[in-house]
């Protein structure tokens, strides 16, 4: 196996200044790359800031998303507000549903109380229904008493509960079928229930 490499202060420092020496944008680049990985788990933040500050490209992009993937293995939290504070739009969008589905699986309600505090925005409800989804997935019962007791928009609450129903049905599709139709009737809200129904059949059309 390859062995990781390890930057300590004085690596970083050394790092920093060859690649403040070097002239050529592909070759500093290069260089860089050679590092990212050690760099990210050192000093994220710092690793980010300098591939924001390099020309804007396809491949520029596709490493800062690599890194953020790497940032959140290791701070999701810390990743998720880099993304918050760093990306716009649908770039936003799609990272903090990654980022947050990833989160989920390490501390739902952490990842949920953080997202739901955002300013209201597609992007948020977009990272709150993945996050939903994949925490229910693994952990039903906590996913749907965050919802319960979560100060949440009826409409966006409503998204929720078809997310977590849909998520429990991918891994424990009989208890989520039982616990959805209860909940449908309690909110009086079939088509939740027949989502729960359609997200069974995509893993088990025979049951």
């Amino acid at each position: 196996m390859e062995r990781k490499v390890v930057l300590n202060s004085t690596d970083l420092t050394r790092l920093q200044s060859e690649l403040d020496a070097e002239t050529d944008p592909l070759k500093r680049f290069n260089l860089a790359l050679k590092s990212m990985e050690a760099w990210v788990n050192a000093d994220p933040k710092a690793a980010l800031a300098w591939l924001r500050s390099q020309q804007p490209s396809g491949r520029r992009d596709e490493v800062i998303h690599r890194a953020l993937q790497q940032y959140a293995g290791n701070d999701p939290k810390g990743a998720a507000e880099w993304a918050r504070d760093n990306l716009s739009g649908i770039d936003l969008n799609n990272t903090l549903i990654r980022i947050c589905e990833q989160w989920s699986r390490a501390n739902g309600r952490e990842a949920a109380e953080w997202t739901s505090a955002l300013p209201p925005s597609q992007a948020r409800d977009a990272a709150l229904e993945g996050l939903t989804f994949s925490w229910a997935s693994q952990d039903p019962a906590a996913a749907l008493e965050y919802l319960k007791t979560a100060n949440l928009d009826p409409t966006l609450a409503s998204i929720l509960r078809y997310a977590a129903y849909a998520g429990w049905a991918k891994t424990d599709p009989q208890n989520a079928v039982r616990e959805s139709l209860q909940s449908s009737r309690a909110f009086n809200d079939p088509e939740q229930f027949a989502n729960t129904l359609a997200n069974w059949a995509t893993i088990d059309v025979t049951s």
